[in-house]
């Protein structure tokens, strides 16, 4: 498929001289160009899981073993729910609570929680790992709306710790119940509608490099509207910098754990599923729902993400596990992995990392390793970055991806194609403008290009490796990357034009083998800044 976009002509596959490019441009994996390579590595991590503090079914010392010594992790986040714990760290019921789900107030309200049960045996199990890192945060209850819940961002704090993480989930989380520090003459904000930019804003002001507030499966129970997430990443651009493009939960009946059921008018109706369920009219449900895997506002191609890529928002997106247990999740990093390019392996690092958006996320590590860039001369851009330009100038695109030999599956993950996206920057809109709260798409989103095992040959580093020529640049936009083990038109998986079609019960429950059947990866995007 050719190029239709007049700022994105003559494509040309240069086959033959891929290995002569990479070795005058220096386009081998963490490197930035023609001048050396930065000090730095890739990192895979996962900032997404619970434990029996919250509703998780496992220990921490669980969770770490898991992700590092069997599944490969380097870093690994906790955000257990910012409600009242249920239980202690090694899964013992706390005392006096009655009912199997009910806060009762004789347990203990995460703000205490976090910093007395959870702070300390973060750090015990981080002893026992020298050589990876360990990250306490929270599933944080944004009070995004009044009596509102499902709206959630994994939040966590470097500096101050415990007392600084405690005191913003005292502050700020809607499930927070406790106010006994009233006599100290701290005031609770965890009552929407504006909480939520409150608590960006307290983050902005006093943690602004140490601090990150990631938005957890955005679309689901449509918790995240497009307003909140503007209005989110406004107050707080270096904390709220990014979403779960691919959601963890990818077990779970309805894939991702999106199993919100709305009717014609956007109204929630039961949350359970009804005896008739095949009966249910999916086009009016497809809202909350993943597509391959991934959340809509991700996986629509021209989407809630392009739309804010528009604007030219650093906006990044992230997978997770959500692990709260083997039925439902995947272990981390078992399945979904973030690969993260960090100039130093530290806490501060990764989250200098993550805000870069030097990164790409793998569902079934379909891939491992992506070095995607652009280049104009002796400069360079990566994922994350910008590349100036001027109008008329042509730009070099060079892709080089490798895959694993054998995933956590024991199978041999093989892609089948590679998407690369464009779209037009046009600017910010204005808060006072309607579109701020209306405008969902980009309407100038398109395949550029589309790359099959043909287009591309491996070099002597065995990555696989295409390059692409976009001529006649002449004004703003961007270029993320799309691949999948699927073909175009694979009945109920991908339409004609290969994009993800809705994961639905009407296709029957999803399951652990059909989520390895069905692979992804998505790359944050490269901003051309055209004068």
């Amino acid at each position: 498929m050719g190029i239709t976009k007049r700022h994105v002509l003559g494509i040309v596959l240069i086959a033959a001289l891929v290995v002569a490019i990479s070795l005058v441009m220096g386009l081998t994996q963490g490197k930035a160009g023609p001048k050396a390579a930065p000090i730095g590595q890739w990192v895979a991590g996962d900032h997404h899981n619970h434990t029996w503090l919250s509703d998780g079914e496992e220990t921490m010392a669980a969770l770490a073993e898991h992700a590092f010594t069997m599944y490969g992790l380097d870093w690994l986040g906790t955000s257990d729910h910012g409600a009242p714990s249920l239980y202690d760290p090694l899964g013992k019921r706390m005392r006096g609570i009655n009912g199997d789900e009910d806060p009762a107030p004789a347990s203990l309200d995460f703000w205490l929680g976090m910093r007395d049960l959870e702070w300390p045996v973060v750090q015990q199990v981080a002893a026992d790992y020298p050589g990876k890192i360990m990250i306490t945060g929270v599933e944080w209850g944004a009070p995004v709306a009044k009596d509102e819940g499902d709206a959630e961002a994994k939040t966590a704090i470097l500096d101050g710790m415990p007392n600084s993480l405690s005191d913003f989930i005292y502050k700020y989380d809607y499930q927070s119940l406790d106010r006994s520090r009233a006599v100290l003459g701290i005031t609770k904000d965890n009552d929407g509608p504006s909480g939520y930019v409150d608590a960006a804003t307290d983050l902005k002001d006093n943690h602004a490099d140490t601090a990150y507030s990631i938005i957890s499966h955005p679309e689901r129970d449509l918790r995240w509207p497009v307003k909140a997430i503007r209005s989110f990443n406004n107050a707080a651009p270096t904390v709220c910098f990014g979403m779960a493009g691919i959601p963890g939960s990818q077990k779970e009946p309805f894939r991702g754990g999106y199993d919100a059921i709305f009717d014609s008018k956007g109204r929630e109706l039961d949350e359970d599923i009804p005896a008739d369920w095949k009966k249910v009219d999916w086009k009016i449900t497809s809202p909350a729902r993943t597509y391959g895997g991934a959340d809509s506002y991700t996986a629509t191609l021209g989407g809630v993400w392009d739309a804010l890529l528009s604007e030219g928002r650093h906006f990044w997106i992230f997978a997770d596990s959500d692990f709260h247990n083997t039925e439902e999740e995947f272990w981390p990093g078992e399945y979904n992995q973030d690969h993260t390019w960090v100039a130093e392996f530290t806490r501060e690092g990764v989250v200098d990392g993550l805000r870069s958006g030097n990164s790409f996320s793998a569902m079934g590590q379909l891939i491992s390793e992506l070095d995607f860039r652009a280049a104009k001369g002796s400069a360079s851009a990566t994922m994350g970055g910008t590349l100036p330009a001027t109008a008329g100038d042509s730009v070099t695109v060079t892709i080089r991806f490798k895959s694993p030999a054998k995933n956590y599956n024991n199978a041999t993950p093989v892609v089948d194609h590679v998407d690369l996206i464009a779209g037009n920057v046009t600017g910010m809109i204005d808060p006072s403008s309607p579109e701020f709260a209306t405008n969902t798409t980009n309407s100038s989103t398109y395949v550029a290009q589309r790359f099959a095992s043909a287009d591309w040959t491996v070099d002597a580093e065995g990555f696989n490796v295409v390059t692409a020529t976009i001529s006649d640049v002449h004004s703003d936009m961007y270029l993320r990357l799309r691949g999948t083990n699927m073909g175009l038109g694979v009945k109920g998986q991908t339409d004609a034009e290969g994009n993800p079609l809705m994961d639905t019960r009407a296709k029957g429950n999803n399951t652990a083998a059909k989520a390895w059947a069905d692979l992804w990866f998505y790359s944050n995007p490269i901003f051309i800044d055209v004068n």
